[in-house]
């Protein structure tokens, strides 16, 4: 088993599950109805700036696509796609869609502001206990379901793709979210509520695999299906 696991820690090396940042000295736009406030990453279709809704003061992760290359047809549909996959989803452990829109010829959406960062970022590569890893996991796993009751399967499900809400409330007691709470590598789960985040290679059952060409791998190898890689 030892063996395996380094042929396959050699074959798929870890990626950095840290948000990719956006290249230094970027000029904000301006986009209509919304105050454009800092660059929060950059990944392979989209940027992502943190925002504020002018009228409604409500501050949200404004996703844009990139110009250029990946502005073409086939990139678009697939950027609209993941805010449509998103929006007829209702879950509190989902990232929420809030509203879309075009500036320059390129299309946005906004969503739910997560300011607690990624569960990439806290772990740090560090191990979670058993009992805390299990716990989080079944409250993801209702996430998903949801997304599948939906007719939606993510596809690149990962640390990098979970988001931490910080939260005040406390839960009851006999919620398995009770079990988040010890913790051994700097910060307490139970302060936080994991949502599901970016949609963007997500796929739909009942819509043709046009987007997804025949032998291309998506999604990230080291957390991928066995089926998937």
């Amino acid at each position: 088993m030892r063996r395996l696991r380094a042929d396959l820690d050699a074959l798929f090396p870890p990626a950095d599950e840290t948000m990719p940042q956006a290249p230094p000295g970027l000029s904000l736009p301006r986009i209509s109805g919304y105050y454009v406030d800092a660059v929060l990453g950059q990944g392979g279709m989209g940027i992502v700036y943190k925002a504020r809704h002018a009228r409604l003061h409500r501050t949200v992760a404004l996703k844009m696509l990139l110009a250029g290359a990946y502005a073409g047809p086939q990139e678009r549909q697939r950027f609209i796609r993941e805010a449509e996959s998103v929006a007829g989803l209702r879950h509190a452990n989902l990232v929420q869609v809030y509203d879309v829109g075009e500036h320059d010829g390129r299309p946005y959406f906004t969503m739910e502001y997560v300011e607690g960062g990624s569960l990439a970022q806290k772990l740090l590569g560090t191990p979670q206990p058993v009992r805390q890893a299990a716990a989080l996991v079944a409250i993801l796993a209702e996430a998903v379901e949801v997304a599948h009751q939906g007719g939606i399967v993510h596809r690149d499900l990962k640390p990098a793709n979970i988001l931490l809400q910080s939260k005040s409330q406390i839960h009851n007691p006999k919620s398995p979210k009770e079990n988040l709470q010890v913790s051994d590598f700097g910060f307490r789960m139970s302060d936080f509520d994991p949502k599901i985040a970016d949609f963007g290679l997500a796929r739909h059952f009942d819509t043709e695999p046009a987007l997804t060409l025949t032998g291309v791998r998506l999604g990230t190898p080291s957390y991928m299906a066995p089926e998937q890689a």
